[in-house]
């Protein structure tokens, strides 16, 4: 993930030491949660590199985010869409498609396959690790097996992942990761 030195959506593209370094350390917050009690039904993409170079005007760091494996794969029969494509405006032919393969009725498809996952995997990182995703559509990603028809979701961007970390766990990761504005609290 780079930046752009730019504004689109009213959104400055810039990507600031913060998110650089949240991104990291939410990456270590993941890994502990995929070592715990209950397994993440969905798929994180780590962030576990992430630089500003100094002297710049303005901060504009580079966050490098592991690829997915199909990614990696030249035999894959996965493919990935972004969950938003699934539901725009009059473009509803390739979730009609994955609903026709799963032989369930829709309101069965979006619920198994979609929400019943990420609900499962908000609540458990909330409850069990103290932070959240921001799983909106464009982050949140949805493979797809040609072969089998199997379907999964994939979480991508770290950046704005928000944390309810113990004052004692955020200093720990203040300490490990040199930054005092590392973590920020917000209601969920």
């Amino acid at each position: 993930k780079v930046s752009l030195d730019d504004e689109i959506g009213g959104v400055q593209r810039c990507l600031p030491t913060r998110e650089c370094a949240t991104s990291v350390a939410i990456t270590d917050m993941v890994a502990q949660a995929r070592q715990g009690k209950s397994p993440l039904p969905i798929d994180i993409l780590d962030e576990p590199v992430a630089f500003v170079p100094n002297g710049l005007t303005a901060e504009a760091g580079t966050i490098l985010r592991a690829l997915p494996d199909c990614f990696t794969d030249p035999d894959t029969t996965t493919r990935l869409i972004p969950v938003f494509s699934l539901f725009c405006h009059h473009q509803h032919a390739f979730l009609d498609f994955l609903i026709q393969k799963s032989a369930l009725n829709p309101v069965e498809f979006i619920h198994l396959r979609i929400l019943q996952p990420l609900a499962q995997t908000v609540i458990t990182l909330l409850c069990d690790h103290n932070f959240s995703l921001e799983a909106h559509g464009q982050n949140l990603l949805l493979s797809y097996d040609t072969q089998t028809g199997d379907t999964g979701l994939i979480y991508r961007d770290l950046g704005g992942v928000n944390s309810r970390l113990t004052l004692k766990k955020q200093k720990l990761f203040q300490q490990k990761y040199g930054t005092p504005n590392l973590f920020y609290i917000k209601t969920h």
